[in-house]
Parts: structure tokens; C-alpha cells; sequence
């Protein structure tokens, strides 16, 4: 699964310890779900394994949902530490089909949360939609299908750690439109 491998592939490229970074990962399908939570694990192997491990649903896409649940039951939980940044990097191939009514004001907590968005979309993902999610353009992808996830790894590890990128895209992958 594509998915999997680059969440995988993003996961090995951070140090991840329990005074390093932490990683926990959330579903947003019929609604959103933690997997496990940022002090679950506390070695790079043990991460992957888990990761290895999930299996992918085809669902609704609540976006809402899950950014909800990463920032009340992820970054509000005991396992989230106050000298960390808080970063939610969001892959998804639709647009949202369930509570996007409340979706603004979900965005606007994580803004006053001072919680960084990266937005990474796939085919049919609401380009548009994604864009407006992201405080700078270069925290958003978008890729014209899942096998071409790993070209952008590189690039979303160091948005993730706050470093500045120049993206070379391949060839079937395309850099959102700019004014």
C-alpha cells in the first residue's frame, strides 16, 4: 500500500525517541480515530511496526473529525510535551464529506492552537479546498496518485521540521497553481 509506505518512509526519516520527535497517527474515514498516540512508542522500530501493521478503509472523508481528535485527544493528551511544536501532516485523496460544516472553526482552533497544518493531496483531493487549510504554500503537495508519494517524503520531512525546500517534482507530479 502506498499510504503506508510513505507514512512509513516519513516516519524513519525523523529521530524519532521519547526526548526526540514522536509520532502518533489519526484516520479520518467515517470519523476520526487515533491509532496510537505521540508517547505510545518509543523507538523508530516500534513506529514502523505499528504503521506496518494499520490497515486502510475505504470511507467518508471527515476531515473535521480528525483534525478534532489530533488536536484534543493527540495534542492534548499527557504524552504531548509543551517544548514541542505540533505538527498534523493531513494526506488524503477527497474532499470532506462529513461535518464540514464545522470544519472552519475546527481550522481556526488548530490556528489558535499554534498548530502546523501540512496538506498533501492525492487524485481527486480538493485542491482548492486544501490550499486554504496551510499558513504557507510550501506546507501543501499535491500529487496526481498515490505511487508518487515517496517524491515528496524528502520535502514534507523538512516542512514538518520547519526547514525551507525547493521541490523538484516527477513527472507525474504537479505543483499546485500560485497567484
Amino acid at each position: 500500500d502506498y499510504l503506508i509506505d510513505f507514512v512509513v518512509a516519513l516516519s524513519e526519516s525523523f529521530d524519532i525517541q521519547p526526548d526526540g520527535i514522536q509520532v502518533s497517527v489519526v484516520t479520518f474515514g467515517n470519523k476520526g480515530k487515533v491509532y496510537f498516540y505521540l508517547d505510545e512508542f518509543s523507538t523508530k522500530e516500534d513506529v514502523v511496526e505499528s504503521i506496518r501493521a494499520l490497515e486502510c478503509k475505504r470511507e467518508n472523508t471527515n476531515t473535521t473529525g480528525g483534525l478534532w481528535v489530533t488536536r484534543n485527544d493527540v495534542f492534548g493528551s499527557a504524552g504531548n510535551r509543551d517544548d514541542s511544536d505540533d505538527v498534523i501532516i493531513m494526506v488524503t485523496d477527497g474532499k470532506p464529506t462529513r461535518d464540514e460544516d464545522m470544519l472552519d472553526d475546527e481550522i481556526d482552533k488548530l490556528e489558535d492552537d499554534d498548530i502546523k497544518l501540512i496538506a498533501i493531496g492525492v487524485g481527486k483531493a480538493d485542491e482548492e479546498f486544501l490550499q486554504t487549510l496551510v499558513d504557507d504554500s510550501s506546507d501543501y503537495f499535491y500529487l496526481l496518485d498515490y505511487p508518487n508519494l515517496g517524491d515528496v517524503t524528502e520535502a514534507v520531512s523538512a516542512r514538518a521540521c520547519g526547514k525551507e525546500i525547493e521541490i523538484e517534482t516527477g513527472e507525474a507530479t504537479e505543483e499546485p497553481e500560485t497567484e
